[in-house]
C-alpha cells in the first residue's frame, strides 16, 4: 500500500492562502482593537460624571470634580459651600452619616493615558484646572472641553440641568 503525501505545488498553495487570509484580516482587527480605546475612554469620562453627579444628589453634598491632566485623573472633592444662594435640600441634614452607605464614591478616577487634553483649544492655560462642579440638587457647571483620543477629536461638555455628560465627536 502507497501512502498519499502532499506535493510541493500542493504546500506553497497552502502557504499562501494562509498568507493571503492573515494580511486581510490584520488590519480589521487593529481597528477593533483602536475602536474598543477610544469607547473604553470615553467610557470612563462618562463614567466619572456619571457617579459624581448622582453622589452629590444622593448625599446632597456639592461635588467638585477636577481633571488632573497629567495623570489623566479625575480627582473628586467637597466643595465648602454651595455658590450663591447656599441652598440645601432637606434631606441633606444628615448626608454626613449616610454618605458611604448610599453610594459608595470613588475619590478619583482614572482615565486612559491615550487622552490628550486639548487645554489651549478650550481657553484654558497650560497650568489651569478644569473643574466640574456638581449640586444636589442635579444641576451642574463646568466648561466644555475637548480633547483627542487615537487621532479622534471629542469635546466634553456637561448639561446644566441634569449633570449628565454629553460628548461629541468633531470633525
Amino acid at each position: 500500500m502507497q501512502q498519499r503525501r502532499f506535493t510541493f505545488f500542493e504546500l506553497m498553495i497552502v502557504v499562501a492562502l494562509v498568507a493571503l487570509i492573515t494580511a486581510l484580516a490584520t488590519p480589521r482587527l487593529t481597528k477593533v482593537s483602536k475602536r474598543m480605546i477610544v469607547e473604553s475612554s470615553l467610557t470612563d469620562i462618562r463614567r466619572a460624571i456619571s457617579e459624581t453627579a448622582m453622589r452629590a444628589c444622593a448625599t446632597g453634598q456639592s461635588l467638585t470634580l477636577t481633571l488632573d491632566q497629567d495623570a489623566s485623573r479625575f480627582r473628586v472633592s467637597r466643595t465648602a459651600m454651595l455658590p450663591a444662594n447656599n441652598w440645601v435640600p432637606s434631606h441633606a441634614q444628615n448626608a454626613e452619616n449616610k454618605a458611604g452607605v448610599i453610594i459608595a464614591g470613588a475619590e478619583s478616577y482614572d482615565l486612559n493615558k491615550n487622552i490628550e487634553w486639548q487645554l489651549g483649544d478650550s481657553g484654558f492655560g497650560a497650568t489651569d484646572n478644569v473643574e466640574y462642579a456638581f449640586f444636589p440638587d442635579g444641576q451642574a457647571s463646568g466648561p466644555a472641553l475637548r480633547f483627542i483620543i487615537q487621532n479622534r477629536q471629542f469635546q466634553l461638555d456637561i448639561d446644566r440641568l441634569t449633570g449628565t455628560p454629553l460628548i461629541q465627536e468633531l470633525e
